[in-house]
């Protein structure tokens, strides 16, 4: 009897050293499972969406060791699992990522995750965080439109962060949520992520897009609003220079991929949603000149409606060929209309002060008459 448990014992213990922690079966061939604005998880492997789940345990602990998983992964699958992790949790911003080890035998794999900062700051920083969020996205509750809730987000963000234009800073907040939402600085990616945040705290989809311009790094985001999936970049609305300060702008809100790529391209690290039909801002809100006669009647309405809401430029989007003295002219004939109605009265002057690269959508400077 003593001999049969203790062979018994060996082959329990042999057998265990080959089966998956929590009872899981073999993942090798395991159809991937789907989760709500997981874009990035939901394009992994089973397997690897195994090592996705015990990460983000161990994250959500605070924990050290992540732990000991029945499973081998190269580090290519490492590396890929990391990267999906980071663009679909930007409430993951403390944790160092570039310092996570993962250490591999021949059955099994742990992982050393490793923190940006000791774990009672992080606690309050989390905390931080989740009350900037809450109180953002609060105002809108009441919004009709997937649209307006959208604009909402966007604009606060524009209004609320700046860019940071010299590269190479030390503080990692920059390229985080917390450094757009809590600290108004950011790069690139800091604004995708509290992007893709502040939306999806909304209930609306949006994931993160990675890619390059002109061969330089880059992240913006894509939107599923009204049933239209979109892209945005919120990093280049932010109009913060010297002309452009205090503008909002909407030249890169929700346009279609095919739109994007004249100056972009796109990682091809996950199946990304379809961005086909055209959704973007000046066509919701009626500032697209089509023709010469339409372009005087969005002149007038968007020169009257700075002048109502007290901002001292306009934006919109010019939709067909036409050369910068036909825009002077009409911009002169426009003036000199509202000026007739005796309501507002404007200089005769204006300065085009920021625009799209390929000048369909333009920000003009206005002037008032004092």
């Amino acid at each position: 009897i003593g001999l049969v448990l203790v062979f018994a014992i060996l082959f329990l213990l042999t057998l265990h050293r080959f089966l998956p922690t929590f009872g899981q079966a073999d993942l090798t061939d395991a159809q991937p499972i789907y989760r709500e604005n997981r874009l990035y998880f939901n394009n992994l492997t089973r397997k690897n969406q195994f090592l996705y789940d015990a990460l983000v345990e161990t994250i959500n602990e605070y924990g050290e060791l992540s732990e000991e998983i029945r499973y081998t992964y190269t580090s290519e699958d490492f590396n890929d699992v990391v990267e999906h992790i980071i663009a679909d949790n930007p409430e993951y911003f403390f944790v160092d990522f570039d310092k996570l080890e993962s250490f591999v035998s021949e059955t099994h794999t742990m992982v050393r995750v490793v923190y940006q900062t000791d774990i009672d700051t992080i606690k309050a920083m989390r905390e931080e965080l989740d009350a900037k969020v809450e109180e953002i996205v609060s105002h809108t509750e009441d919004m009709e439109t997937e649209f307006e809730r959208e604009l909402y987000l966007h604009d606060y963000l524009v209004r609320n962060c700046t860019y940071l234009t010299e590269p190479g800073t030390e503080n990692y907040e920059h390229n985080t949520a917390y450094g757009a939402l809590c600290r108004g600085e950011a790069y690139c990616d800091g604004y995708a992520l509290a992007f893709k945040l502040l939306v999806n705290r909304a209930d609306m989809f949006c994931c993160v897009v990675e890619g390059t311009v002109d061969g330089i790094d880059h992240m913006w985001n894509i939107v599923g609003v009204d049933g239209i999936f979109s892209h945005v970049d919120v990093t280049w609305n932010d109009s913060d220079n010297a002309d452009g300060d205090g503008m909002l702008y909407h030249g890169y809100m929700n346009l279609t991929e095919e739109r994007m790529l004249k100056n972009r391209t796109i990682y091809e690290h996950v199946e990304l949603p379809i961005a086909d039909e055209q959704f973007d801002y000046y066509d919701a809100i009626r500032c697209t000149a089509t023709d010469d006669s339409s372009l005087r009647s969005v002149l007038h309405d968007a020169l009257v409606d700075a002048k109502s809401a007290g901002r001292d430029y306009i934006e919109i989007k010019i939709a067909y060929q036409c050369s910068d003295g036909e825009i002077k002219e009409a911009f002169h004939d426009v003036i000199g209309i509202i000026n007739a109605e005796g309501e507002h009265k404007f200089i005769d002057a204006f300065t085009p002060s920021y625009c799209t690269d390929d000048k369909r959508i333009i920000n003009y400077k206005i002037f008032y008459e004092v």
